[in-house]
C-alpha cells in the first residue's frame, strides 16, 4: 500500500512538471520572433546583438537582448495572464524606460521593442568599460583621427602671409608689399578645398571641428577664406598706389579677422595655418 501512494506521489509531480514545461514552452518570443528582433535591433544599434532567456517559473518567460558588453538591455517578456512587457532594463536589472501599452500580441510587442530600441539607442549601444571581451559595436567608441593635408605647402603659405602682415608698417611697406603680393597669389592658386576624411559629423573624426556641423559647413568657411584672400590682394593694391596709416590698417585687419576662430560664419585662414601640426588637417 506504501509503495502504491508513492507511486501516486511520483506520478503526480511528473505531470506538474510536465505541465510546467509545457507552460514555459508556450509562453515568450517565438523562434521566428526571437529572430526577427536580433536582425532589427542588430540594423537599429549597429552592432552584434545576444539574446538570453529568463524563465518565470510558471509565471512568466522573458527573452533580453543586448550588445556585447552592453550597460543596458532590452527586455521582451509574456506573462502567464497572456500580457507583454516591454522596457529597457539597466544593469543593476531595474526598469529604464517603457511605453506602457498594454500587449497581448507577439507583433505588437515586437513592434513596441524595435520602437523603444530606436528612442533609447543611445543607451543601449553604451559598453562597460571593464567588459573585456570584443564589441562590435562601430558606434559606441568613435575613432579619433588626427588628419594631415596632403601636402604641407598650404600651411607654409598662410604663414608666410602672416608673418609678413605682422611685421608690415607705413614705413617699410614698400619693401614688404612684393613679397606679400607673392603670397597672397600662391594661396589663391591653392583654392583650397575641405578634406575628404573629415566625417559626416566632423566631431566624431576629431574634436578639432566641434565648431562645423558638417563638411558641407567647414567648406563654406574655406570658400569664404579663399574669397578673403582675394580682397586682401584688392587691399594690397590700392595701398601701393597710396601708402597710409588707414591702408595699412585695413589690411591687417581683414588679416586678423582671417585668423580668428569663427566657427562656419567665420574665415579659417588660422585653421589652415596648423592643419596637420597643431590641429587636424581642415584642408586636403
Amino acid at each position: 500500500m506504501a509503495n502504491i501512494n508513492e507511486n501516486r506521489k511520483l506520478m503526480v509531480e511528473q505531470m506538474k512538471s510536465v505541465r510546467a514545461q509545457l507552460l514555459n514552452e508556450s509562453l515568450g518570443l517565438s523562434g521566428r520572433g526571437i529572430e526577427k528582433l536580433q536582425i532589427q535591433l542588430s540594423k537599429i544599434l549597429g552592432s552584434e546583438v545576444n539574446v538570453k532567456t529568463e524563465s518565470g517559473g510558471r509565471a512568466r518567460m522573458a527573452h533580453i537582448f543586448s550588445v556585447p558588453g552592453g550597460i543596458q538591455s532590452l527586455y521582451v517578456d509574456e506573462a502567464f495572464d497572456g500580457v507583454w512587457n516591454v522596457y529597457t532594463q539597466k544593469e543593476n536589472g531595474f526598469v529604464d524606460k517603457s511605453f506602457d501599452n498594454e500587449l497581448e500580441e507577439e507583433d505588437d510587442a515586437i513592434k513596441d521593442a524595435l520602437k523603444l530600441a530606436k528612442k533609447e539607442k543611445s543607451k543601449l549601444i553604451k559598453v562597460n568599460p571593464k567588459f573585456k571581451g570584443k564589441s562590435s559595436n562601430k558606434s559606441s567608441k568613435p575613432k579619433k583621427q588626427f588628419l594631415k593635408p596632403k601636402k604641407d605647402i598650404g600651411p607654409k603659405v598662410i604663414d608666410a602671409i602672416n608673418t609678413n602682415i605682422r611685421r608690415l608698417t607705413k614705413e617699410n611697406a614698400e619693401q614688404m608689399f612684393p613679397f606679400l603680393k607673392k603670397g597672397i597669389a600662391a594661396a589663391l592658386k591653392m583654392k583650397f578645398k575641405v578634406h575628404p576624411e573629415i566625417g559626416d559629423n566632423p566631431k566624431e573624426t576629431h574634436s578639432d571641428y566641434w565648431r562645423f556641423k558638417s563638411p558641407a559647413e567647414i567648406q563654406k568657411a574655406i570658400d569664404k577664406t579663399n574669397k578673403g584672400f582675394k580682397e586682401l590682394n584688392s587691399l594690397v593694391e590700392k595701398a601701393e598706389k597710396k601708402v597710409s596709416g588707414a591702408a595699412i590698417k585695413r589690411i591687417t585687419d581683414l588679416w586678423q579677422d582671417m585668423m580668428v576662430d569663427s566657427g562656419s560664419d567665420g574665415y579659417v585662414a588660422g585653421q589652415i595655418l596648423g592643419s596637420g601640426t597643431k590641429s587636424s588637417s581642415f584642408i586636403a
